[in-house]
């Protein structure tokens, strides 16, 4: 919704129309993807599409829309790092000592998701998996729940966004220990990434890019593109990003559509897996 807000409010200009975002909550953004493909392509109706576009087609449920082919994409804008934050109480400062940890008592740690089948959840089993941990997982259904007991230590780790785990980290109730992007961001360049801890396969950052229906016209993709190419270079919405946790990561519709088919297909090998399906 922040990004959706931000990016509304930056487009009206360059495109001289007033956006307005409709939240469609729930679902796993499956009943908002189906009411774009449904849409009349004619750029006025778009998608902002995240990570768990990518993870639906693997979990089992058939989809009433192509993931690919019901879409036309104009353009990606982020890369939201997942911070792997676990409870104080845990008493580990790095990735190195938590998977000592997880290996010294199999079993008996746990991390925390907003509900199975989410990126969320999908980077603690694919992190798991490659640290090669026995670590349980406990699915919440709301965020707020999940934090307040890792604080506590009633779990022990979980991967979420740097905004919302940093005031418990200030707090001294979490740590930080990785984050799952490729490099280091400059808002939190002290953080470490799992591919600088030993895990280079554990890149794993949530994103968010714009789809219109399919059919949409190759001029209106070109001219919500060069819109959106611009907005993503202005100082004010790149601080705006980044003050979210967020990276800006521009790029054009050819390069954010291979780069969905191959999440998609990248998606599929790691819900495979975690043993997640749709509920």
């Amino acid at each position: 919704d922040i990004a959706a807000r931000g990016i509304a409010r930056a487009l009206a200009g360059p495109l001289g129309k007033e956006l307005v975002v409709e939240n469609q909550p729930g679902g796993a953004a499956i009943p908002a993807s189906l009411a774009v493909a449904r849409a009349v392509p004619d750029g006025y109706t778009l998608l902002l599409a995240a990570t768990q576009h990518a993870i639906n087609p693997a979990l089992g449920a058939p989809l009433p829309y192509d993931p690919l082919a019901s879409f036309a994409p104009i353009g990606r804008i982020s890369s939201q790092p997942l911070m792997l934050a676990a409870s104080s109480t845990l008493g580990v400062g790095s990735v190195a000592e938590l998977v000592a940890a997880a290996r010294a008592r199999p079993g008996s740690l746990n991390y925390a998701s907003t509900g199975v089948g989410t990126s969320i959840h999908l980077a603690g089993a694919y992190f798991a998996h490659s640290a090669r941990i026995d670590v349980r997982h406990v699915p919440y259904r709301n965020a707020a729940d999940a934090l307040s007991d890792l604080a506590r230590g009633d779990v022990h780790f979980i991967f979420y966004p740097y905004l919302s785990v940093l005031a418990q980290v200030r707090s001294g109730r979490l740590r930080l220990l990785a984050s799952s992007a490729a490099a280091r961001s400059a808002w939190a360049a002290q953080i470490p990434t799992l591919a600088e801890s030993g895990y280079p396969e554990c890149v794993l950052p949530a994103w968010q890019g714009l789809l219109g229906p399919a059919q949409l016209p190759p001029a209106v993709v070109g001219t919500l593109q060069t819109a959106l190419g611009r907005v993503l270079k202005d100082p004010a919405v790149i601080a705006g990003f980044a003050a979210s946790g967020t990276d800006v990561f521009p790029a054009g519709p050819s390069e954010f559509s291979a780069f969905l088919a191959s999440e998609i297909a990248r998606y599929r090998e790691i819900v495979r897996i975690s043993g997640a399906q749709a509920s």
